[in-house]
């Protein structure tokens, strides 16, 4: 996408870091730390853990997204309700609401298809790691989780005119 910017007359300005570090090389836990990206020469904005003074960094500051239009979320989800980049997704549309800034998804296939199984999360276990009341193995891609998010209610009045992507489940991948 960096390397399309001028060809398709956009500007990337910022890059966000989900838990497993902007190229899911980090491990569980630890994300990366706001810093410069070496290759790109973009800030990268850590949506996972704590600062240096101990506040959240799930949500983006209206400062950290200033120079933000539209974000696009492009991650690989892997199909499981612990899996934290849904919850990073929740937070993310969050602050898109809040600072009235828009999303797109580019979307892919749920690698576990499209099977729903297991228990569905009580609200008494809500936490980092499970935060919304479905199945263990939700069945969606990450596209049409952020439309469940939505269109759950779980963000109260979204301007779902703020979401856009293309997905479309396919027929289950897993055997």
């Amino acid at each position: 996408m960096l390397a399309e910017q001028e060809k398709y007359q956009f500007t990337v300005t910022t890059l966000f870091s989900v838990e497993h570090g902007i190229r899911g090389n980090a491990d569980a836990g630890l994300g990366d730390d706001n810093h410069i990206d070496k290759h790109s020469g973009l800030p990268i904005v850590s949506l996972y853990g704590r600062d240096e003074d101990g506040r959240s960094r799930a949500h983006p500051t209206e400062a950290q997204l200033a120079n933000v239009d539209i974000v696009i979320y492009d991650l690989q989800d892997v199909g499981v309700r612990f899996f934290t980049y849904t919850i990073s997704l929740h937070h993310m549309l969050e602050s898109l609401q809040k600072y009235h800034k828009k999303m797109m998804v580019f979307d892919r296939p749920n690698p576990l298809g499209s099977h729903v199984y297991g228990p569905i999360l009580e609200e008494a276990y809500i936490s980092g790691i499970g935060m919304h009341p479905i199945p263990m193995v939700h069945g969606l891609t990450s596209g049409e989780f952020a439309r469940m998010i939505t269109g759950e209610g779980w963000l109260t009045n979204f301007n779902d005119t703020h979401l856009a992507g293309l997905w479309q489940q396919t027929p289950s991948v897993a055997r």
